[in-house]
């Protein structure tokens, strides 16, 4: 059953506002004071490593001294993170928010999943590489969720289904966002947070990718290939209603 509200997708992305469409085939509270240290950190490095790997920048804010807001787009995909670095050496999972809106058949819909990474065994060494041809077990993942009939948010006590979500793409998906850890933490260290030379995450015993929550809603029709083609940006929007980045603190 699909969600009847649309803008309760989720409380962290605004589903009332329309994104880049995925195409792929049929089947398959109150957040308190949030303070910005603009002046604790250098961004040019930063700024220019995002150019180098392509991401678009959406958010980036600290909540405090040791937590880190961090949003950004790649490809058709908006990912959140939430990063506390007083725990981030002892944390053995990597947590990613992921919304992007998804044409199946004539309908298009938005979905956002919550994805938690195995972290244990990260070479510190390992570096980002742009995708030549774009992501492809994410897209997957998406269509999967879509045509699972994923409609109001399901969580960790339905494991059946959010498994089912990662069949046969498994090993692909954890490569794909291992890669997506490798240029995030490269961030961190440009930020001056990290020295990933020095930290040897924990092992745990938990599948190397889990689908910890997943949500969907048919927003309506999908658009033709020719509007696709006439570059509608409609990807810039996605979670808005998150506080701007202002330094009037």
């Amino acid at each position: 059953m699909l969600l009847d509200n649309v803008g309760a997708i989720s409380g962290d992305f605004d589903a009332t506002k329309q994104g880049r469409v995925v195409r792929l085939p049929q089947g398959g509270g109150k957040r308190g004071d949030r303070r910005r240290y603009h002046d604790r950190i250098e961004l040019s490095p930063f700024a220019e490593y995002l150019t180098e790997i392509g991401w678009g920048l959406k958010l980036v804010a600290f909540e405090d001294e040791s937590t880190l807001l961090f949003d950004f787009y790649l490809d058709d995909y908006e990912f959140r993170t939430k990063t506390d670095f007083d725990d981030f050496d002892d944390d053995p999972r990597q947590v990613f928010k992921i919304v992007a809106d998804v044409a199946v058949g004539n309908d298009l819909h938005r979905a956002l999943l919550t994805t938690s990474v195995a972290k244990g065994g990260f070479p510190p060494n390992r570096k980002y590489v742009k995708p030549e041809r774009g992501l492809d077990a994410l897209p997957k993942l998406f269509t999967n969720a879509v045509a699972a009939g994923v409609g109001a948010e399901i969580s960790k006590e339905h494991t059946a289904l959010l498994d089912h979500l990662t069949d046969r793409i498994e090993d692909d998906l954890f490569d794909e966002l291992r890669n997506v850890m490798a240029g995030l933490y490269r961030i961190f260290e440009k930020l001056g947070k990290i020295d990933l030379a020095n930290i040897d995450f924990p092992d745990d015993e938990r599948k190397p990718v889990e689908i910890e929550k997943a949500s969907a809603v048919r927003l309506g029709e999908a658009p033709s290939e020719e509007e696709d083609e006439e570059g509608e940006d409609l990807l810039g929007d996605v979670g808005e209603n998150e506080e701007e980045t202002n330094d009037d603190d």
